[in-house]
């Protein structure tokens, strides 16, 4: 009998894999992001783009939701990030899967009220276009 703990690990971007499973494996390979000399900005546009990415991840092991390039920046806008916060609370997704969306979320202005009416102040749309412009302008 073949020992399959001892099966190979697709590398990185295997040709033959669907996009989604190799995001997949980039993101199981990524650095810990912006090193610690990077503006507070940049880390935490790195942070919002990781919360949001961790719940996608849990969103494709749940359903299949095709991970992409694509559906990333589909769902950068900070209605649509919300949107997939209030779907994770509605289908009772572990807590695991939605925590760092949530912990970026309640970070901004307005995350209280958002949750009851679904409109940010401007305030929050600023700050969250700020920080999706400078996740924009990190190196790929």
């Amino acid at each position: 009998m073949k020992n399959i703990t001892k099966a190979p690990v697709p590398r990185q971007g295997t040709v033959g894999f669907p996009e989604d499973v190799t995001i997949l494996l980039q993101l199981m390979n990524a650095s810990s992001g912006p090193s610690p000399d990077e503006s507070p900005w940049t880390r935490e546009a790195w942070q919002m783009v990781n919360a949001l990415v961790y719940a996608l991840c849990y969103q494709f092991l749940q359903d299949k939701t095709p991970l992409s390039r694509q559906t990333i920046n589909e769902t950068l806008p900070l209605d649509r990030m919300m949107a997939l916060y209030q779907e994770a609370l509605s289908q009772k997704w572990r807590k695991e899967g939605y925590q760092p969306l949530e912990k970026y979320l309640s970070g901004l202005p307005g995350f209280e009220e958002a949750c009851h009416t679904g409109l940010w102040p401007e305030e929050a749309y600023n700050q969250h276009g700020y920080l999706v412009q400078q996740y924009r302008e990190l190196p790929a």
